[in-house]
């Protein structure tokens, strides 16, 4: 099977020796070979969020946000291995670089999954919102792995990935929809669904 369309990229992970990518789609990750650009598998999985990759490229994990979990995947053969009990429709899911800790933003019950990939089970649920109505929407581990950053309706909560704790909140415009981390992790910027503003935030 060969396809040639090549999703958002937002919805595209790729793994870190460039061989091949994961998409995820409506109802389906699309396993991508990068050199031809090209579709070679389809992983069937109904509401599919994210997808994060592990740094050794062996699992993957993906949220399926109407059945409130995530499901584990095997990269070699590309099929789902463990199901895993997360917060109540998850959406964002990251891993930190050295691939110790998952981190899954459950947008309706506004708090964060944390998984230990070794047992492949959550160790520890984190309340990030504030408002009753507030959402956590998405989430990104800095490069060097100190912060994983939660996208909310309107603020950005970082985590200290050492002890699992919010470490601090900046208020944003209003729906914080995107995010890009620098390298060194000393800034991240912010783009916004309600507006054509880009706030640039210190995190170092």
């Amino acid at each position: 099977m060969s396809h040639r369309h090549v999703p958002e990229r937002r919805r595209l992970r790729q793994l870190g020796d460039g061989t091949k990518a994961y998409a995820s789609l409506s109802d389906r990750i699309a396993v991508i070979d990068v050199k031809s650009q090209t579709v070679t598998s389809m992983i069937d999985l109904p509401d599919v969020g994210r997808v994060a990759l592990s740094p050794d490229g062996w699992r993957g994990y993906a949220s399926s946000y109407s059945a409130n979990q995530v499901n584990v995947l095997d990269l070699a053969t590309n099929q789902i291995v463990d199901r895993i009990p997360v917060g109540s429709e998850p959406g964002g899911v990251a891993m930190t670089p050295d691939g110790r800790q998952a981190y899954v933003a459950n947008a309706k019950s506004g708090d964060v999954s944390v998984i230990d990939p070794a047992s492949d089970r959550v160790v520890a649920t984190l309340p990030v919102i504030t408002q009753p109505n507030d959402r956590a929407w998405g989430v990104q581990v800095a490069p060097d792995g100190r912060y994983a950053y939660v996208r909310l309706d309107s603020e950005i909560v970082a985590i200290d990935t050492s002890t699992n704790t919010v470490a601090g909140r900046v208020k944003e415009g209003v729906f914080p929809t995107g995010m890009a981390i620098t390298v060194d992790g000393t800034k991240a910027y912010v783009s916004h669904h309600s507006d054509s503003v880009m706030t640039v935030l210190g995190s170092g």
